[in-house]
């Protein structure tokens, strides 16, 4: 205060002797001369002005920082009107659009699952209204195909599909088709339900109808010689991709045959000798009649493998290597000579894909003579299906499954209630019937010709109610199925995935639920990436259906919690 004040004496001093000195000498006649008003005066003292520039400054930041931190608050909370993840605790709720702080990391329900403490809880990954497969073109619909007739398939075909009532393509049908059309080998690759049979099929059966009408009619017919081959799997997906191919090729000159296991030994020793343009077949079958000679591939311009996650896996792949190395497969992009005979395409097709496709095709096909065809929700949750997992102790879930299917059977509902053994399988189909709920069972220990019976059964609604294990979860066209509920959770994470795309699919119900009973450490662990991916709408962790591999890995991994346990 001191300072202040000598200061502002001081100035009033020197303004005093510049208002004494403003009266004009004779030596400044012609100069000009400042007069007093015309000087600068300091109001404020500079040290104060400097302290308020920076209080402002100070004040300036603060209001910013307030500003981005509300804009972090309101992101947090998310758009209160649309909810993706529902919980027990609806402070857990997810809202779209909402963030997590870093530090702090994401909150999840199903955190404290682990304790006996949790029974009774559950979240819903909410569907959400307009989200469904893609029927419809996309935001650059203008530059895409909007019918079958735009992708450049033949006109015959086209009306095939039409008079089957399919008109619109859907997204992966626009991306695949023309490419397919070309010749090329591709990986395709979408989520469950949306249409990739007729994605591969229609430009398929399109290149051996083109193939035939311009080739001259063969003098003699050729038997057992195809020229396109499907291999799938299992037996009840080659024969429904049969009867697929068989509609698309409606009073067209092209004939598909179906090759399925069974009573092997007969075939070999009796084969018979069919016309065939197109052959589906399962895997082992084929394998056994091409390796004695009933079949010739070597007419062979198309190859495709359905599911080839599973046709890949431990158990089959070598085998699988076996058969395509007999095939004339076309290595990498460079063009053949003009005198070799046509390599053949190879397209790999499946809901979900084993991480380092490659390496597990390396000495057949390279990398840059496929062409990956995917789409945005491949390996993601799907969002047009409501999905609930519920924590419940063993002995709860039976229960838990009788009100389920007491209250789809009173809503005149379809459900499909998967287990991951034969045993457990059968077990739910006695307890249902035994309470009044109708209910067929279906697994892979079965015959064949019962499964397809009991399958044919439940898709036309008697019953309502299908027990099963993973056999019917690949491939299988479930339309109208409203309802799945995994009895026992699926061992990883694509089995999850394959039985969620049960539900849902193009030209079905729109509205299918999946519900999923959570009993076991290892189920907790899965059901909690689930609802990480919900959260932060990425893809699902470690989407390998490397079966093998995965059981060899946990069983290595409780051997060596043994070890540790005895040596403490």
């Amino acid at each position: 205060m001191t300072s202040l004040m000598m200061e502002l004496i001081s100035r009033q001093t020197v303004c005093c002797v510049l208002r004494q000195h403003t009266r004009p000498y004779p030596w400044t006649h012609g100069m000009h001369v400042m007069h007093h008003s015309t000087l600068p005066v300091i109001s404020v003292p500079k040290m104060m002005q400097q302290k308020q520039a920076n209080k402002k400054k100070a004040e300036e930041k603060a209001r910013h920082a307030k500003h981005l931190q509300q804009i972090r608050e309101d992101s947090r909370k998310g758009k209160r009107e649309v909810c993706i993840v529902r919980c027990k605790n609806h402070q857990l709720n997810h809202y779209q659009g909402q963030s997590y702080d870093r530090t702090k990391g994401v909150r999840l329900a199903s955190c404290g699952w682990r304790h006996s403490r949790a029974k009774g809880d559950h979240f819903t990954i909410c569907s959400r209204e307009g989200s469904g497969l893609s029927m419809w073109p996309t935001s650059d619909s203008e530059t895409q195909p909007l019918t079958f007739s735009d992708l450049q398939l033949h006109p015959d075909i086209v009306a095939n599909l039409r008079l089957q009532g399919v008109v619109t393509p859907t997204e992966i049908q626009r991306r695949a088709i023309p490419r397919l059309l070309d010749g090329c080998g591709a990986l395709l690759a979408a989520e469950t339900g949306c249409g990739k049979t007729l994605a591969f099929l229609a430009p398929l059966l399109d290149r051996l109808y083109r193939q035939q009408l311009q080739e001259p009619a063969a003098a003699e017919p050729v038997r057992n010689r195809p020229r396109a081959l499907v291999i799938t799997p299992g037996r009840e997906l080659a024969q429904q991709i049969k009867e697929v191919a068989d509609g698309l090729a409606r009073e067209l000159p092209l004939r598909a045959q179906l090759l399925l296991g069974g009573r092997t030994k007969r075939k070999m020793l009796h084969p018979t000798l069919l016309e065939m343009d197109l052959l589906v077949a399962s895997f082992g079958a084929l394998s056994k009649l091409t390796s004695v000679g009933v079949l010739d591939l070597s007419r062979v311009t198309q190859v495709v493998l359905d599911e080839a996650d599973t046709l890949l896996d431990d158990s089959f792949r070598e085998d699988v290597r076996r058969l395509l190395h007999r095939l004339p497969l076309r290595v990498g992009s460079a063009k053949a000579a003009p005198d070799a005979p046509p390599d053949a395409s190879l397209t790999l097709v499946g809901a979900t894909l084993p991480s380092g496709v490659d390496r597990l095709l390396d000495g057949l096909v390279t990398g840059d003579s496929l062409t990956r065809i995917t789409t945005p929700r491949l390996h993601r949750l799907l969002p047009h299906v409501a999905q609930t997992l519920v924590r419940l102790g063993p002995t709860e879930r039976p229960e838990a499954l009788l009100r389920l299917c007491r209250q789809a059977r009173d809503h005149h509902q379809t459900v499909i209630v998967f287990s991951n053994n034969a045993h457990t399988c059968n077990w739910v189909s006695l307890y249902l019937n035994e309470q009044g709920i109708d209910c067929l069972n279906i697994n892979g220990e079965m015959h064949y010709k019962l499964r397809q019976g009991r399958w044919h059964a439940f898709l036309s609604g008697q019953p309502a109610v299908l027990s099963c294990t993973d056999i019917v979860s690949r491939g299988l066209d479930s339309a109208h199925v409203h309802h799945v509920v995994n009895f026992d959770f699926p061992w990883n994470t694509s089995d999850y995935v394959h039985r969620a795309g049960r539900v849902g699919r193009v030209g079905g119900i729109a509205d299918g639920s999946v519900t999923s009973f959570v009993s076991r450490p290892l189920e907790v662990e899965m059901a909690q990436r689930i609802e990480m991916a919900a959260r932060t709408d990425q893809e699902l962790w470690n989407v390998d259906a490397n079966i093998k591999h995965i059981i060899e890995r946990r069983m290595l991994r409780k051997a060596a919690n043994a070890e540790s346990r005895r040596r403490s």
